[in-house]
């Protein structure tokens, strides 16, 4: 090993350290965005599922209304508010 002062064996530390940090630190951020990509997905889902959900009830509450007949005597009038 080469013969350095203790002030540059420091300075190597320090540059070995941060290295160390910054590969911990862009690992958590991939780890982070892993996870926030796979929760986004995970909420698309259940919207598609909660959308196709509402679709169908409304669906079936148009043939329901289909099928009902309303009897009575001519158009119905409202009443203006």
């Amino acid at each position: 090993m080469p013969n350095l002062p203790v002030e540059a064996w420091l300075v190597i530390g320090v540059i070995i350290f941060a290295t160390i940090i910054a590969v911990l630190h862009c690992l958590a951020s991939a780890v982070k965005l892993d996870t926030h990509i796979h929760d986004t997905r995970v909420k698309a889902v259940s919207l598609q599922r909660a959308y196709a959900a509402q679709l169908a009830e409304i669906e079936a509450a148009k043939q329901l209304s289909e099928e009902i007949e309303v009897v009575g005597q001519g158009p119905v009038e409202r009443l203006a508010a």
